[in-house]
């Protein structure tokens, strides 16, 4: 398999200067070859073993290493490969073996929910996927590698509502397994599936370093604010859901470039995506136009959400006096 993604020399450095000591050498140690050997099993795929694929790929492939990846459960062809993932019967960290089908308590996480061989990889590849940055790594976790190691080991948890199709990254992947009638072969489609993860791994990876630059921005920006209920952004965001666990932070305040509109957002719960801290007053869910603003009194108030999440205005006055009008109903309906 080629690497896709070469780094420039000084840019390697840097980043490899944000790693582990253990990582670190083995990367610089590997510097002087130009193709490893990874091995993984045979026959029908499934996404922890593709994303491992691809969370090599590109660990490997930013220090111009191309991987050599085989599909196979032969012992002898195993104990040469260099990395060993979802296949061996063993994890040992130091002989580059990540299997996670044998019973092992190392597999588990501090949740007690088992690791899969993404998971095992990711635990120790992550970083240097995500470039030394362990925020990164640590959103990358949440949001997708713990799902898939909870799918791959059955502990996935049942959705509340237990009609709900269940379709998702895992599906789409093991969708490209091949169709036996159409000549297709399990390792032609592997190596499709690897590149569609690829994609999929490198964009979230994008979207965690946005999302964390809002995050911190959006802390500096209430550290200025005469209240440390709301923040007011100078540029459009799209709000994080990790804005969730910054405690007494209710709204957000920026602009909307695309409708040239300003938007006050409410900040989420921890425990609910879908449940604002403080709403807005109910009487205004799914009012919009001359309707809201002659029921706000602000003139250029545009449209609040029925679920009352969102709220907008023409200008920026008019949207921090609709969050004027928020905040007064909190501190009643705290009161």
């Amino acid at each position: 398999m080629r690497a896709n993604f070469g780094m420039p020399p000084e840019e390697r450095d840097e980043m490899l200067a944000k790693l582990g000591t253990e990582l670190r050498d083995e990367l610089r140690s590997l510097q002087t070859q130009s193709r490893i050997t990874v091995a993984t099993h045979g026959g029908k795929f499934h996404v922890d073993e593709v994303t491992a694929t691809a969370v090599l790929d590109r660990v490997y492939g930013n220090q111009g290493i191309e991987l050599n990846v085989i599909r196979t459960r032969d012992p002898l062809a195993l104990a040469e490969a260099d990395i060993v993932y979802d296949v061996g019967w063993l994890y040992d960290h130091e002989r580059r073996r990540y299997d996670h089908h044998q019973p092992d308590e190392a597999l588990k996480r501090e949740n007690g929910l088992t690791r899969s061989a993404l998971g095992l990889i990711w635990l120790h590849y992550g970083i240097a996927y995500c470039e030394g940055n362990e925020r990164a790594a640590a959103q990358v976790d949440n949001i997708l590698v713990r799902g898939i190691d909870a799918r791959d080991n059955a502990e996935l948890r049942m959705p509340e509502d237990p009609e709900t199709p269940d379709y998702g990254i895992s599906q789409v992947i093991e969708q490209l397994n091949p169709i036996l009638s159409r000549g297709e072969t399990y390792d032609g489609q592997f190596k499709k599936a690897v590149g569609r993860v690829a994609e999929i791994l490198s964009r979230l990876y994008d979207k965690v370093l946005v999302d964390l630059e809002t995050e911190d921005a959006v802390i500096a920006a209430r550290l200025a604010s005469d209240d440390p209920r709301y923040a007011v952004m100078d540029h459009q965001v799209t709000p994080p859901d990790s804005l969730a666990k910054i405690e007494g932070l209710e709204y957000l305040v920026f602009p909307e470039h695309t409708n040239d509109t300003w938007q006050v957002y409410t900040i989420r719960t921890p425990e609910n995506p879908f449940i604002s801290k403080q709403p807005f007053p109910e009487a205004w869910a799914g009012r919009e136009g001359s309707e809201l603003a002659e029921f706000t009194g602000v003139k250029d108030a545009i449209f609040c959400h029925k679920k009352r999440f969102l709220t907008v205005a023409k200008s920026k006055k008019g949207a921090l006096a609709l969050l004027a009008q928020a905040l007064e109903q909190s501190e009643r309906s705290d009161g």
